[in-house]
């Protein structure tokens, strides 16, 4: 399976990161090494995907947090692992807790404050960056106390202006 691993995070051993491929485990169009619920893969192979991405980067399935992403700008705090609500972003100070974000064409944000020992994940697709999604994350990161020349970000990998147009609606 191939997982991209943001360099940014490489001097922070507490820190466990990846981004997803298409390729893994020899899965076949359409749906490819797909961890999403939320198109018609079959939901045994999704679980097994998500299961063998997990466990290739040396998390426990149970204490990974996701969320039902809806294209908004909620930011929830998380304590446990699992189906955590609706929202966009997940903040935890708790050791042990992985978030996972699902993309396609969105852009996930990893962020980590090294001082405060928070991580954040953040899925923004065109509607959640025009609600300002990241700003408000941010925000809830400085009312935890975290001092903005502290965070570390990691802007992953997403669709591209030539792939992928939007609307006039989005300014």
């Amino acid at each position: 399976m191939l997982i991209l691993k943001p360099y940014i995070f490489n001097k922070f051993p507490e820190i466990i990161s990846g981004v997803s491929t298409k390729i893994g485990e020899g899965r076949k169009a359409p749906y490819f090494f797909n961890m999403s619920y939320s198109v018609a893969d079959e939901e045994n192979i999704v679980k097994e995907n998500r299961e063998l991405f997990f466990e290739n980067l040396g998390l426990i399935t149970e204490n990974v947090a996701y969320q039902k992403q809806v294209h908004g700008d909620q930011v929830s705090f998380i304590t446990k692992g699992g189906l955590v609500g609706e929202s966009d972003a997940m903040i935890t100070d708790k050791s042990g807790i992985a978030l996972a974000i699902s993309i396609a064409d969105c852009v996930p944000i990893l962020i980590y404050d090294p001082i405060k020992k928070i991580i954040v994940g953040v899925h923004s697709g065109w509607r959640g960056t025009e609600k300002e999604i990241l700003l408000k994350t941010l925000n809830k990161l400085v009312d935890l106390e975290c001092s903005p020349e502290n965070i570390i970000a990691y802007i992953g990998p997403s669709i591209s202006k030539n792939i992928y147009e939007v609307g006039s609606e989005v300014t």
